[in-house]
């Protein structure tokens, strides 16, 4: 295949889209490392191929889907669209670093 652009090493992708599975380094919820993962390698395969930023949907599913409404929400402009699948945000730390647990809103005080 030849790249649309002759000075550029890009190539289209064959089918139209690519899809990115990322492990994410570890079980971190998408923290540290595994977020510099997501970054790297979409920066991997944008110097590979040509991809339209503008274009570029995140996906996840469990585990992933919790990274997923981190990087959503953390990073909106880097997203055209967001697909979340059973993920959850995590719950809000306490002031002491652990996870604070919410009454319920109809539990009585």
């Amino acid at each position: 295949m030849q790249s649309p652009n002759p000075s550029s090493t890009a190539y289209p992708a064959n089918e139209g889209q690519i899809q990115v599975n990322v492990f994410g380094r570890s079980n971190t919820g998408y923290h540290w490392a595994a977020e510099t993962d997501i970054f790297e390698a979409l920066a991997a395969v944008q110097r590979r191929y040509k991809i339209d930023p503008e274009r570029i949907v995140l996906r996840g599913f469990s585990l992933g889907g919790a990274g997923g409404w981190k990087f959503a929400l953390h990073y909106p402009d880097r997203w055209a669209a967001a697909e979340i699948g059973a993920g959850t945000w995590p719950p809000p730390l306490s002031n002491d670093g652990f996870i604070s647990v919410l009454p319920a809103p109809h539990a009585a005080h």
